[in-house]
């Protein structure tokens, strides 16, 4: 059965913070063997992030909103750390959990690195990510970031990434060599410091836009992984490809759409 975050206590309306309302209904949904928690329309306030896990159960947990009239905006008047999420996929595992049809916001200074990050302190893989908007975090979306461990066959469909800083996608952290396999579909970066910054990850990215972006793809260490770009369109931008240490071998044709 769905778990609603209001029967948990949220409101949606744009004032307190519901935050342990929205985890209080994921951990009982983790808790029952996973399920869909849903997020009606409304406007979430989160005075800090939240994690979701399968929880060792059978099913997996999907946070699952109304498209963008569902809208969770996090806020914390703390210096950000490295791995200051809004939303943390992991830990232990998360697999097979997921999101789709939210807008995620951050409140302009307010302590956050990413807006969705999938770790794990063991093996994590097949997490989805749907419909999403992450707008105003220094990292949209991260995977694997900050861990050593497994983190494979992410996929992003349609999701837009808007005004972070540092990059619309982070994929990897250079240390691991399973985080692999991840899949963008239809994927929207814009108004990034870099769009999408590769780490060693393996990846494909097919059918989406790049638009005003310092530097819209960016390989930041040596990335000897197989990478696939088919039909991305670059507008606007400072330049659609920047290597630093890895081989354009590294990437198997055919290119992309360059404007």
């Amino acid at each position: 059965m769905p778990w609603n975050v209001h029967d948990h206590g949220a409101t949606g309306n744009g004032g307190g913070n519901d935050a342990p309302a929205i985890q209080s209904a994921i951990d009982a949904c983790s808790a029952a063997g996973g399920g869909t928690v849903i997020v009606p329309a409304g406007n979430y306030v989160c005075l800090g992030g939240l994690t979701i896990t399968n929880g060792g159960g059978i099913a997996p947990v999907r946070l699952v909103g109304e498209g963008y009239a569902s809208r969770l905006v996090f806020e914390r008047d703390v210096t950000p750390g490295p791995f200051a999420e809004a939303i943390r996929i992991g830990g232990p595992t998360a697999s097979g959990c997921g999101m789709a049809d939210l807008e995620l916001q951050c409140a302009s200074g307010k302590g956050f690195s990413h807006g969705v990050h999938v770790t794990g302190a063991g093996s994590t893989e097949y997490v989805s990510l749907e419909g999403l908007l992450v707008g105003g975090f220094p990292i949209g979306i991260g995977i694997g970031c900050d861990t050593t461990t497994d983190v494979a066959e992410v996929s992003l469909s349609r999701c837009m990434m808007d005004s972070a800083t540092t990059a619309g996608i982070q994929l990897g952290n250079g240390l691991s060599s399973g985080v692999v396999n991840h899949r963008m579909w239809a994927c929207v970066v814009v108004r990034c410091g870099v769009g999408v910054s590769s780490r060693g990850s393996a990846f494909c990215w097919r059918d989406g836009t790049a638009e005003w972006n310092g530097i819209d793809f960016g390989l930041s260490v040596p990335n000897t992984a197989p990478v696939v770009i088919d039909g991305v369109r670059s507008e606007h931008s400072g330049g659609f490809l920047k290597w630093t240490g890895g081989a354009r071998g590294a990437v198997r044709s055919p290119w992309p759409t360059v404007l």
